[in-house]
């Protein structure tokens, strides 16, 4: 039986900052004897208690090992009906697979994220189901499998709004006309926007996932079925003090759900990925529970361009982005990305496509057709708003160019976890400029614009960013410093400003 490997370009490109020889783990999606590697998982010591295949959206598992520039092969296979076995260097890629205890080198090739991306449709489920027992550790366990068995019995479903259906253990609740169809045409019969209208430019495909929202819904009435043989009741009286534990388990898991599945299939994988998000949870409590902290923990989504996928991260509620910055680092470490920039902070989390309607425009740039010009094409690294005239019924047209270009600024830099700070609004603009003597108080509430210099001021004493500004006597100029740009693009990623 012969077997198929793909291997997204993101992997690829992770591998490159392997300063030395490693080894570790490799993610896939199975596809009957096929398998499409989208994540890896390095082996490094640390202190931490990191669960990488915990935080990854069903279906993804553990489909084989990986080496970089090692010769070290006795972690080659594991157990497993499928295994495959990747060793990069310098030079070559060389993957060899284990089937039915069948040893081959299987074809491979590269892929892009969108290409997986393609197949799928993310389905973020959420919910609350309480969390009330004693508060001991035989307590705490029983009422976990509880909630585990309450997951898995019949008395859950979902609502997907977007794709206007029910899905129940048994059955889909939904229009006659699409009880037989799968995901993707019903995706598509729902949603306008995957049409090319007739009269509307194509844009360019853009690579970012599309979430739909599921809600957790639990059975409250108990009907025959759900009636067990009870014994008499007893009762015992019990005048010692106890504590008690009186929370709610708050869900937020993420699916993949193939495109080509029937809505039938769409129970069980819900199922699965909330048990999943259960388990990693209840992880994650003990240590709250043990250091008699807040047990409130909430669930984060990341997708950082260089990981190629979903990670669900859980934070104590307690916990700042500070008192996590070294478990932060060791993700970095472990997922082989750059750790010169922040990806895991709460801000960086991943921003769904149902943004308000009167708000700024998320990365206006994605999705734009590329034009080849015979330029060097850089773009913003992760997300921004973009502000502009007119917006949320303010009329600064003609005068407030330089404040939406500040506060989109402002937003970048606040969406990648370096500030907490709000965007500033005109008013703190303006009277930021005033307390530092900048302008004078009439100043305040006027309708005076401003240039790159007061930008820079701003961003310095709100936020606490230095800025650089490059000087060009005229736009004919603005060439001559692209080389400069090109660097700002790679090594920052921040949108820049060009101004008075």
């Amino acid at each position: 039986m012969s077997c198929h490997v793909k291997i997204c370009g993101t992997v690829l490109q992770r591998l490159t900052y392997a300063d030395k020889p490693c080894v570790g783990r490799i993610y896939g999606i199975y596809d009957n004897t096929n398998v499409t590697i989208i994540g890896l998982e390095r082996k490094i010591a640390t202190d931490k208690n990191l669960n990488i295949f915990a935080s990854l959206p069903v279906p993804i598992e553990s489909c084989g090992t990986f080496t970089v520039d090692n010769n070290d092969a006795s972690n080659k296979f594991e157990l497993g009906k499928f295994h495959v076995f990747c060793n990069f260097t310098t030079k070559e890629i060389v993957v060899e697979s284990k089937l039915e205890n069948k040893l081959n080198e299987p074809p491979y090739e590269i892929i892009s994220d969108a290409e997986v991306f393609a197949r799928y449709l993310m389905v973020q489920v959420k919910g609350a189901v309480p969390l009330r027992c004693e508060a001991s550790k035989s307590s705490i366990q029983e009422s976990f499998q509880k909630l585990k068995n309450q997951i898995l019995s019949e008395n859950v479903a979902f609502r997907i709004s977007q794709l206007s259906i029910y899905v129940l253990h048994s059955k889909v609740i939904c229009d006659a006309e699409r009880e037989n169809m799968t995901i993707k045409q019903l995706y598509e019969s729902l949603n306008d926007n995957v049409h090319d209208e007739p009269n509307r430019k194509k844009k360019g495909k853009s690579v970012t996932p599309t979430i739909l929202d599921a809600d957790l819904l639990q059975k409250l009435s108990v009907g025959e079925a759900d009636i067990s043989l009870n014994h008499s009741p007893v009762c015992v009286l019990n005048k010692s003090n106890k504590k008690i534990i009186n929370t709610y388990c708050k869900i937020n898991s993420l699916a993949m759900i193939p495109f080509d599945a029937q809505l039938s299939d769409i129970f069980k994988i819900l199922q699965i990925a909330i048990l999943k998000y259960i388990v990693h949870y209840e992880e994650k409590f003990w240590p709250c529970f043990m250091e008699n902290t807040s047990l409130e923990i909430d669930g984060y989504h990341f997708y950082p361009p260089e990981s190629g996928h979903f990670l669900t991260l859980l934070y104590p509620a307690v916990k700042s982005d500070q008192d996590l910055v070294t478990e932060r680092l060791s993700l970095h470490q472990l997922l082989m990305m750059n750790e010169n920039f922040p990806m895991f902070r709460r801000a960086n989390q991943f921003i769904s496509n149902n943004i308000e309607v009167d708000g700024p425009l998320l990365n206006p740039h994605v999705g734009v057709r590329t034009v080849d010009n015979g330029g060097n094409q850089c773009l913003v690294r992760g997300n921004y708003k973009y502000y502009h005239y007119c917006q949320n019924g303010m009329d600064d047209s003609g005068w407030g160019c330089a404040y939406r270009s500040l506060q989109t600024l402002a937003s970048w830099l606040k969406l990648q976890g370096y500030v907490d700070r709000e965007v500033p609004t005109f008013h703190e603009i303006q009277k930021c400029l005033v307390d530092i003597k900048d302008k004078p108080s009439t100043f305040l509430g006027s309708r005076q614009w401003i240039g790159s210099t007061e930008v820079s001021f701003v961003l310095d004493t709100l936020l606490g960013i230095t800025c650089k500004i490059l000087y060009v006597s005229s736009g004919t100029e603005i060439s001559q410093k692209g080389p400069e740009l090109v660097d700002h693009f790679k090594n920052q990623g921040s949108p820049i400003m060009i101004g008075w």
